[in-house]
């Protein structure tokens, strides 16, 4: 075996065996896992920048590259028609969840605190990694028990299929770890309208019908209505996670 064989055998091992540990594992919270008054440390949401619209399943990408920069410019150009209605009507999407999820955590008796935390920067991108978990979470000085890390996975409006109806779309991932020695007491997906091949154990919401668009130009015609099915989404995945995390 020549010397740059036995460089790439090792790293090809590596990689299958890293690409085998990334499947998602759902873990429950057990009541014994969380006290009565644990005190717990809100990591700040990573957020995606923008919401989307676009259909989960366009055969179109499947045409070659011409199909995929085909199917990629129509994102584009519906994220960005999308976000300027949204910034029209002084909506944001980020600044509605942290807010609501922090009022919830108090209404239910909930010791959750936002912490001031700079989430861990990617070396090569010099950006936060979208859609994943902090990668290093910050040393427990005692102030918390528990820190809960949420990063949002999809946001905006999405069909399944093309012709069909666009729906209220928010998908989250969601940990809780131990302030001290980080290890996971708690994983889990929440998706208001998960698409069909969800991954097993996610915990799912159906989509409220009456905030259904025919079509993109519909949803443009009446951006109010599009607001308020996000914002019922957003509510709903944050009740979820609230009703797995209050064990008491």
């Amino acid at each position: 075996m020549s010397q740059l064989q036995r460089m790439i055998v090792p790293a090809l091992a590596f990689l299958l065996v890293a690409g085998c540990g990334t499947k998602f594992q759902r873990d429950e919270l057990d009541a014994s896992e969380q006290a009565q008054d644990t005190r717990i440390g809100m990591l700040p949401i990573n957020f995606l920048e923008k919401p989307s619209v676009d259909v989960h399943k366009n055969p179109v990408g499947l045409l070659g590259t011409a199909g995929k920069i085909t199917v990629l410019k129509g994102k584009d150009t519906k994220r960005r028609k999308f976000t300027r209605a949204l910034d029209a009507l002084k909506y944001s999407y980020q600044q509605h969840t942290t807010e609501f999820m922090l009022a919830r955590f108090e209404a239910v008796g909930l010791d959750v605190k936002m912490m001031d935390f700079n989430r861990s920067i990617d070396n090569i991108l010099e950006a936060v990694p979208p859609r994943r978990f902090e990668k290093r979470y910050p040393k427990g000085d005692g102030s918390f028990d528990q820190l809960l890390d949420v990063y949002v996975d999809y946001v905006g409006y999405s069909a399944e299929s093309l012709g069909a109806d666009y729906l209220p779309t928010i998908h989250i991932g969601v940990r809780l770890v131990d302030a001290e020695s980080h290890a996971v007491i708690y994983n889990a997906l929440i998706q208001y309208h998960a698409f069909d091949d969800a991954e097993e154990g996610v915990s799912a919401i159906e989509p409220d019908l009456d905030y259904a668009f025919e079509g993109f130009d519909e949803l443009m015609a009446d951006t109010e209505k599009a607001r308020e099915g996000l914002k019922l989404a957003i509510r709903e995945v944050v009740e979820r996670l609230i009703e797995e995390i209050d064990l008491h």
